[in-house]
């Protein structure tokens, strides 16, 4: 198969980024799979299927595809595995190039071939073992004329090459394309006539030098790119160096060589830790000596060997540097990291898809960051949250990486190496590690919300955040918790484990007693085994699940609510028609449309539960702002969760969290008392308790949130509201209206502001919005023992249960979730007040009467109260009663917008069309009472 120049340039990028991948990869880690399984995957999908091709991909994805399957680490096989294929790749390229046949790949042969250079053993007679090989393949070309295959040569080969060189090598043949009986045959005969240097240089064959210059030339390329305080280029350069180490291997001068220099790599990338000035020097050195042996090796000769200068140890250093104190080992990391301080560079016209999917699992796993960190606060010791911490940002990391998003990668890898710390118990969890975690998972989103502001606009991002002190905090949190404190001069005190936390097993067998063993073995197997199952059910789980836009569902939902209008009116044809008159088929199209009403709220109800989703990620950003608002307080604060898996609509979801967030702020700051001191006095533990619950209640959804402080004191906040001006003295109210003033805007009890709380605002957004989603709020409070607020609200925002009821000839529809009674009234509860004001008398409470006729001007409407229908609503704890002629019926309608020219309309909220094709308007309750 024919491969363009531009397929080969692309195989050979692919190639050298699987060479410095696989070096990257290292056993007990995963460190580079998922790149190593895209760059093979992109062989796949963008390069000619050549056969031979196909087969090496096939036989590297059987390795990588049960790696990921069964979540395991990297071994030495893998690796090795890893690193063959990354070379065969390689080779392949430049087979390509010289249009040449590509080698079969093979993991068994792979792990069983020594390097070729080692295995052409040369005695210390080179001419004369030479004519006697020339003599012999002659002999051997003239007895098998017919053989196209070189079978024989490698018999030949361990009897004639045996008594010299490196002992014992492996009886392998040597690769078809350097020895072949076509054409390379004649550069086998000719060889002694123009390489006759090489004949003094056993150990030095043709295809030996070519590996040795070639692996000169790139190292001389990659550092130009080195540079002191900076670790650009520090891992091609480590690659090749380990070229040098495993291809060069039996040569004792080169392993000489290699070895001081991989020494200072290594310990440069153990301790993550940029170029310094002797590891510049160290390189460049090395670098002559590459240049000087390859001239050597070319003449004849075998290299030199490498003598590199010594490093200067610390304590000989300057003395200038150690009184400047650890001011400028502080300023000195915040310089290494500052030039990750750059603005992202998305490369929107290659990357836009895959920052579409970079940009949803980031979010995930950013959710995922912050209700691990806030598990952690609650128990120390969970070992769940720790991995789900580590895996987060370690695949953030990975992908970032392959995105070249510099900042989120750089942070994102230096997060991830201080949670791999405290996940082997290298480093304990104290304050400092759950700040810096929660401020980088803070500093990332800001990033992704780049991301996602880019892919809404097209538009590249122009502001630098700064990740250069996160990544220099978490270097001192490495380091433990006092240098931590001395750094940054924060508190570093270790987390204590939580008393009614069960102990774990020590990570040290020998810390347990031999008779606590036993007793503890069994628990230590279970308890593995059900992480196992239930990742195993989570993995399941995900695997199930599709992602699909939103606008997709809500299209659908909008041809289902077509459907059930459509329905609707063929069941009321149906009905028109079996009443005028009797046929045969009447019976036959009512069990029709009876299966058909069936199947369309079947629909109805499976398209309203696709855009249902659990209110989980809503609790999670609340646990988050009671942590902070706690601590800004100064308050100990516990945060428990109740019922995150129950689903609401999606809009209802995304606006349900502005409220909460504004109810919790207040019960935090009104609701606990002040102190702990305070709580003590009042009997109660020093740590307040706040609870957000939510579940089903009817057709409503309820989310209760639940403080044990001080509680609501009715007399304070009557008073308030009378000095506000917002009720009068002579107001008689009830204990739950009184509670619902604290809705009123501008009103608050709060004795001083704070950038908290205490400006009047806030609970009153609570309610307009809570009321927007037809939803409405209830307290209960018990002076000294807390408070419960409760809001109900409808499960979807696109179907309304609603009222039918008729004013005139129209008909209008008023949501069941305001609709308290319903009567027919008499002259006893009629009454007028203030000159014609209209007021009810029903069980003592008094409330306004509001004609509908006359808000819409709808002629030929019932107007005497007594032959008409009075309903009364309730909104925000007002009731009013509305007249109407008469109440139709009460059914499921979907809400349909009246478009930009009706909106804002006082008293209407939307429209919907009934079942004979009418349209009727939904009613507000809500500004209707304020009309009244």
């Amino acid at each position: 198969m024919a491969w363009s120049p531009d397929e080969i340039n692309s195989f050979e990028e692919i190639a050298a980024k699987l060479a410095s991948e696989s070096h990257i990869a290292q056993p007990g880690t995963d460190d580079g799979l998922i790149p190593i399984f895209s760059l093979v995957n992109e062989i796949t999908w963008s390069l000619p299927q050549d056969p031979e091709i196909v087969q090496g991909v096939v036989g590297i994805q059987e390795v990588i595809q049960v790696m990921l399957d069964e979540a395991k680490l990297f071994d030495e096989n893998s690796v090795h595995a890893m690193r063959t294929f990354a070379r065969w790749c390689s080779d392949a390229v430049e087979s390509l190039r010289n249009e040449a046949t590509i080698s079969p790949f093979s993991l068994e042969t792979s792990t069983q071939t020594p390097v070729a250079p080692a295995a052409i053993p040369i005695d210390d007679e080179p001419e004369a073992d030479s004519s006697e090989s020339e003599a012999a393949l002659e002999n051997s070309l003239d007895e098998s004329p017919e053989l196209s295959e070189p079978i024989s040569l490698p018999s030949f080969d361990d009897i004639d090459f045996s008594t010299a060189g490196p002992p014992a090598p492996k009886p392998t043949a040597p690769e078809p394309e350097s020895i072949s009986f076509e054409e390379p045959s004649l550069e086998v005969i000719e060889e002694p006539t123009f390489e006759a240097p090489l004949a003094e240089n056993d150990n030095w064959p043709e295809e030996r030098i070519d590996i040795f210059a070639k692996l000169a030339q790139q190292f001389s390329a990659e550092l130009l790119l080195s540079s002191v305080d900076n670790d650009e280029g520090m891992l091609p350069v480590y690659s090749l160096l380990k070229d040098f180490e495993s291809d060069f291997e039996a040569d004792e001068t080169v392993h000489a060589a290699v070895t001081p220099v991989l020494a200072k790599m290594d310990a440069l990338l153990d301790n993550a830790s940029a170029y310094d000035h002797y590891a510049i020097q160290i390189l460049t050195d090395f670098n002559v000596w590459l240049e000087t042996a390859l001239s050597e090796i070319k003449s004849g000769r075998g290299p030199g060997p490498f003598s590199p200068a010594e490093e200067v140890a610390p304590a000989e250093a300057d003395s200038s540097q150690v009184t400047t104190g650890e001011e400028e080992e502080e300023d000195g990391l915040l310089a290494e990291f500052a030039q990750y301080d750059v603005v992202m560079d998305l490369n929107m016209e290659e990357n836009e898809e895959l920052l579409q999917e970079f940009h949803t699992e980031a979010v995930d796993h950013l959710n995922q960051i912050e209700t691990a960190v806030l598990e952690l606060e609650q128990d120390v010791t969970s070992r769940n949250a720790i991995n789900s911490m580590f895996r987060s940002f370690h695949t953030i990391k990975g992908v970032a990486g392959f995105l070249n998003l510099v900042p989120v990668n750089r942070l994102a890898h230096e997060v991830e190496s201080l949670m791999d710390l405290v996940r082997n118990d290298k480093l304990e969890v104290f304050t400092g590690i759950i700040d810096l975690v929660l401020a980088s998972k803070d500093t990332i989103t800001k990033l992704i919300e780049q991301i996602t502001e880019a892919l809404a606009n097209g538009t590249t991002p122009n502001e630098v955040i700064q990740v250069s002190e996160l990544m220099a905090r978490a270097r001192w949190a490495m380091e433990g918790p006092d240098v931590w404190a001395k750094k940054t001069g924060e508190d570093s005190n270790t987390m204590a484990v939580a008393e009614d936390a069960p102990a774990e097993t020590p990570a040290n067998e020998d810390s347990t007693s031999d008779s606590q063993a036993p007793a503890a073995n069994p628990v230590a197997q279970q308890e593995p085994d059900a992480k196992a199952s239930a990742a195993a059910k989570r993995k399941a789980a995900e695997n199930a699940t599709i992602r699909v836009n939103t606008i997709k569902l809500d299209n659908l939902m909008d041809m289902v609510g077509e459907l059930v209008i459509v329905q609707s009116q063929l069941l009321e044809s149906s009905r028109q028609d079996s009443g005028s008159g009797s046929t045969a088929g009447d019976s036959a199209l009512q069990r029709n449309m009876s299966q058909l009403t069936r199947i369309t709220k079947e629909l109805q109800h499976t398209s309203m539960a696709l855009r249902m989703i659990p209110v989980k990620p809503t609790f999670q950003k609340i646990g988050r702002v009671v942590r902070d608002i706690g601590a800004k307080c100064g308050k100990k604060v516990r945060f428990e969760t109740f019922g995150e898996d129950t689903e609401l609509d999606r809009n209802v979801v995304e606006e349900i969290g502005d409220p909460l967030v504004h109810m919790v702020r207040n019960a935090l700051d009104h609701g606990l008392e002040a102190n702990a001191e305070e709580r003590r006095a009042a009997g109660k533990d020093e740590v307040g308790n706040i609870s957000l619950k939510a579940y089903h209640q009817g057709s409503n959804i309820v989310i209760e949130l639940a403080d044990d402080g001080r509680g609501i004191d009715p007399d304070r906040v009557l008073a308030k509201a009378i000095a506000n001006g917002i009720v009068s003295e002579s107001d008689q109210l009830s204990k739950e209206e009184i509670y619902k003033l604290i809705f009123a805007p501008g009103f608050s009890t709060a004795a001083q502001i704070t950038d908290i709380s205490g400006r009047g605002v806030g609970m009153d957004v609570v309610k307009k919005n809570i009321e927007k989603l037809r939803g409405k709020v209830e307290i209960q409070s018990e002076l000294g023992k807390g408070s419960t607020f409760r809001i109900l609200l409808p499960l979807t925002m696109a179907i309304v249960d609603g009222l039918v009821v008729k004013v005139g000839e129209d008909r209008f529809i008023l949501p069941t979730t305001s609709v308290k009674v319903a009567l027919r009234p008499d002259e006893a509860v009629l009454a007028k007040v203030q000159g014609n004001k209209e007021i009810l008398n029903i069980r003592g409470q008094v409330i306004p009467l509001f004609r509908l006729h006359q808000h819409f001007a709808i002629p030929g409407a019932v107007s005497n109260p007594k032959d008409a229908t009075v309903v009364v609503v309730e909104t925000g704890g007002k009731p009013c009663g509305l007249l109407v002629d008469d109440m139709v019926s009460k059914q499921e309608v979907v809400i349909k917008s009246l478009g930009g020219m009706m909106q804002g309309i006082p008293g209407v909220s939307g429209g919907a069309i009934l079942g004979d094709g009418t349209i009727a308007l939904i009613l507000d309750p809500a500004s209707l009472i304020g009309a009244a």
